[in-house]
């Protein structure tokens, strides 16, 4: 997987490549939430990015590489890297295990796809 490919096609879909968009607790780029930060602190083994990091460009990148290199698996299609990204790496699991993805994440994938098709 080409990741900085995906990470442009996240970005797109996620807030159109805008650093300030908020929705809920969803901030920046990527539209992280703070659990992703704790997750990539723990990942690290200390504190390196804070909240506020969410709206710098640059540092969600960072912080959703540190992310996906840890959890991705040799075995992921684009629908498991999208799914992980948005739901988290527990809950895609369990969508996937239910058998049948919700119209909005359906909708989701098909989009990282489209653009991820245009940029190979």
């Amino acid at each position: 997987m080409n990741l900085t490919n995906l990470l442009l096609c996240l970005i797109a879909v996620e807030s159109g490549g805008n650093p300030d968009a908020v929705k809920k607790d969803c901030v920046g780029v990527l539209q992280e939430r703070p659990i992703f930060v704790d997750q990539v602190n723990k990942i690290l083994g200390r504190q390196e990015f804070s909240y506020e990091d969410r709206k710098s460009r640059l540092k969600s990148l960072q912080m959703a590489r540190i992310w996906f290199r840890h959890f991705e698996r040799p075995d992921w299609t684009l629908q498991d890297y999208a799914l992980s990204f948005k739901k988290g790496p527990s809950a895609y699991r369990v969508a996937l295990s239910e058998g049948e993805l919700s119209k909005k994440d359906r909708e989701y994938v098909e989009s990282v796809k489209n653009l991820m098709d245009l940029m190979n």
